[in-house]
């Protein structure tokens, strides 16, 4: 039988990924529900999620990785950081705009795609270089950052 790995032990790749699982399952539920009303709630925690992911890969993981590269003007990291600012720009623009089913519905459809494409480029190649490249004290400290933001 496997032992669960202590979660400040696990790879970044495992750790955000699973992460990234728990932001999909919060939006899929919030798409379904746009038709009957979208719950409050439900967005709230969507975007709270998506906000501490963020806040956690560009104080912690995106620099750490940039140290060890090099790569602070060019690379995936400009490319995610970029993303960022338009995630937050769609959860800012749901929030402030009319509580309409039929936009909320796009707004969210719109979302989803960004953070598909997202997703799959810090998982197919940031985190993975940042397993292979951060020091074992840097990853610890993003995993520790995530942990913060769980809570």
């Amino acid at each position: 039988m496997a032992r669960a790995v202590p979660h400040l032990l696990r790879s970044l790749a495992a750790a955000l990924g699973e992460e990234h699982r728990r932001v999909e399952a919060l939006l899929y539920d919030g798409t379904a529900a746009v038709d009957s009303a979208p719950p409050l709630l439900a967005f709230e925690l969507l975007a709270r999620r998506l906000r501490a992911h963020i806040d956690v890969g560009d104080r912690c993981l995106f620099p750490a990785f940039e140290r060890q590269t090099g790569m602070r003007d060019e690379g995936p990291t400009v490319a995610l950081r970029h993303e960022h600012r338009e995630i937050e720009r769609r959860l800012q623009a749901m929030e402030d705009g009319p509580d309409d089913a039929a936009r909320t519905a796009a707004e969210l459809g719109r979302l989803r795609a960004l953070l598909d494409d997202h997703f799959q480029r810090e998982e197919s190649v940031l985190y993975p270089a940042c397993d292979r490249l951060l020091e074992p004290q840097e990853r610890v400290a993003v995993l520790r950052g995530l942990a913060k933001k769980e809570a």
